[in-house]
């Protein structure tokens, strides 16, 4: 069963359980996705989060964190949550793909509790998708920021990090129509942010009436390529 609750305090209440739990090594969290490009429905979008530490965590901390997700899971919106924690040097000083700690998601919870060590271990693991993600969280908006200042934390994601064409994304490419996407081939929602990024990247962020039919989700990811250029 779900529990509604206003989403502004549950951001309050996620970072409440982290700082709880990571005591000195708590840099911040930092929500990004359509709640922090305000286009956030509680029916349909998920909790998107990343946790900033000092230091690498344990594989104890890591369980903690999890645990302590899926003991208030009924809180979440409908689609859950999707988080990953960062070292804070990995989010100035950015690589590609970028490094992380953990992460967890609505797809990875019965993976969990399956087998714990297939979430929980000390494997070197790097997501491209962070990119997007890190890029989102330059988009201004402090009441998404717990803890230090996302400026303080975030350098500017360069541009080909963003436009990383694997081969996903090079199919997604070809669906491009003088530089629209073919909307009922849209790609799934994590490719969003570099989808709408090579439409910019190949000329203007704007196309005709795309902006009434997709507003306010059109307006959303404008935010996310305008955040690109900055």
């Amino acid at each position: 069963m779900v529990v509604q609750m206003d989403i502004y305090e549950l951001m309050k209440q996620v970072n409440e359980w982290v700082k709880e739990i990571l005591q000195d090594n708590y840099v911040g969290v930092y929500f990004h996705g359509s709640l922090r490009l305000g286009s956030f429905n509680p029916n349909k979008s998920d909790l998107d989060f990343i946790i900033v530490v000092k230091e690498k965590i344990n594989s104890e901390t890591k369980q903690f964190i999890w645990d302590k997700m899926l003991e208030n899971e009924q809180l979440f919106p409908k689609k859950g949550f999707e988080f990953s924690v960062v070292l804070e040097d990995n989010c100035r000083n950015i690589k590609h793909p970028i490094p992380y700690e953990l992460h967890g998601s609505r797809d990875w919870i019965e993976r969990y509790k399956e087998d714990k060590t297939i979430v929980i271990n000390d494997d070197y693991k790097v997501d491209p998708d962070l990119a997007s993600h890190f890029n989102v969280i330059n988009v201004p908006n402090d009441k998404m920021d717990f803890g230090k200042p996302s400026k303080e934390v975030f350098s500017k994601v360069p541009k080909e990090y963003i436009i990383d064409c694997n081969g996903v994304q090079r199919e997604h490419n070809k669906k491009l129509n003088n530089g629209l996407p073919i909307l009922h081939k849209v790609p799934p929602k994590r490719d969003y942010g570099r989808y709408f990024c090579i439409m910019a990247e190949k000329g203007g962020t704007s196309h005709g009436g795309l902006t009434e039919k997709l507003s306010p989700f059109f307006h959303a990811k404008k935010q996310e390529v305008n955040a690109y250029g900055r």
